[in-house]
């Protein structure tokens, strides 16, 4: 539901954003989204989180979880084809969203940042004691893994789009948003310290 509010209010103000915002709060609607089509997925593979509740309720229904999977799959598919002309829109530059450069641009901007962020989260999220689940681990990979299908999907959407873009001064320039990365290595920092043995050994 987050995913869908945040989404749906960035195409009614989404020329009123930079086109850094606009893809800033692009990838948030997409990973709310995901967190919850993504987590019965792996909740269903793994018996974690949503599968726990679903196992509890229906006592495993292997079957059952199987056409879920695929119906959950296929709307996160069904999402990123839906999008592809959002995610084009928030380019600061005319140029990428042309048809013959759009997939070139889609694998820069988005699924070679989803690869790098995924596996540098990864190592970041590597307990250094057991953790309280065993499947923990192979939950979390799946989880990142189910975003693919959404940015995928923003490839095979070939159709033509007609984009209005403003390219301002502004906007032409490269610089680092040195706000958005010092917040992001702060919280980086801050969830990497509360996993240590350290943390845990205040509550001993």
């Amino acid at each position: 539901m987050t995913g869908l509010l945040i989404l749906t209010s960035l195409r009614k103000w989404r020329q009123k954003l930079s086109p850094y915002l606009r893809l800033f709060f692009l990838w948030t609607g997409f990973h709310c989204i995901n967190f919850f089509l993504g987590g019965i997925i792996s909740g269903t593979i793994t018996q974690i989180g949503f599968g726990y509740a679903l196992d509890y309720l229906f006592n495993r229904p292997v079957l059952i979880y199987i056409i879920l999977d695929v119906l959950t799959l296929s709307l996160l598919f069904l999402f990123g084809y839906k999008y592809s002309r959002t995610f084009l829109g928030a380019s600061p530059s005319k140029f990428w969203v042309q048809h013959g450069y759009k997939s070139r641009y889609l694998l820069f901007t988005g699924i070679f940042p989803w690869l790098i962020g995924s596996a540098f989260l990864f190592l970041v999220k590597i307990p250094d004691h057991d953790p309280q689940h065993i499947s923990i681990v192979s939950h979390d990979l799946l989880l990142t893994a189910t975003m693919g299908f959404i940015l995928i999907a923003m490839l095979f959407n070939n159709r033509q789009h007609t984009l209005v873009i403003k390219v301002t001064s502004v906007e032409r320039r490269r610089k680092i948003h040195w706000i958005f990365a010092t917040i992001t290595i702060t919280f980086l920092l801050a969830f990497r310290l509360l996993l240590t043995s350290t943390f845990y050994a205040l509550f001993d």
